[in-house]
């Protein structure tokens, strides 16, 4: 939002999130005196399988659609010791569920592919969070007051989990977006200008007043 000038966004929806553990399980050996195509190496295996999922999931992701590899360990960690036991964690996120699921099945397609006997893997769901989609009437109160003060909103998903997700399960919400100073999230250094808070409770009165009048 920064990047683009925008002051507001309205949230079309939250994205649904899919949370893997992978574990890879070979055998310890020596790494200087096991020829490679003697190895079996659960830690090479997962790296095989990082590169595929990256590979696969540019070709079968929408423009929204993000993932991750966020840790990848191997066992027992030394230089000198082929790993026994290899685990990464694997988050993809998008608003289409069936975009979820076309992700889901690739990727389980590519650990049926890599665990051939030799290694063995293991697949342990984390978490499964559906997409959310925002209450259209609520969004388009904070449009036109984001409006009436001057500023096109830009409408854009939410890529993070928020509360809004859970009250959605109960009842209509919504949410409004107002940029962070360098994009930054999730860090100490995360800010919004005092500016763009003012602003953006001018318009969220404004959106609940005229929801208000309704």
């Amino acid at each position: 939002m920064e990047a683009a000038g925008q002051r507001i966004g309205v949230v079309s929806a939250l994205v649904g999130i899919r949370r893997f553990r992978i574990r890879s399980h070979g055998a310890a050996n020596h790494a200087g005196t096991t020829p490679m195509a003697m190895r079996r190496d659960a830690g090479a295996t997962l790296i095989d399988l990082a590169a595929a999922l990256h590979a696969e999931f540019r070709r079968l992701a929408d423009p929204d659609t993000v993932w991750n590899i966020g840790n990848m360990l191997f066992r027992p960690g030394a230089p000198n010791v082929v790993p026994s036991e290899a685990e990464m964690l694997l988050e993809f996120r998008d608003i289409k569920s069936e975009v979820l699921d076309r992700l889901e099945a690739r990727f389980l397609a590519l650990v049926a592919a890599a665990d051939r006997g030799v290694v063995g893997i293991d697949v342990e769901t984390m978490a499964r969070i559906p997409p959310t989609a925002m209450a259209e009437n609520l969004g388009a109160a904070i449009a036109a007051a984001a409006a009436a003060r001057g500023e096109t909103p830009v409408h854009l998903p939410s890529g993070a989990g928020h509360d809004a997700m859970v009250v959605a399960r109960f009842m209509p919400a919504a949410m409004m977006f107002i940029p962070s100073i360098g994009g930054i999230s999730h860090d100490v250094r995360e800010n919004t200008s005092d500016a763009d808070i003012v602003f953006g409770c001018e318009v969220l009165a404004d959106a609940v007043a005229q929801l208000r009048r309704q």
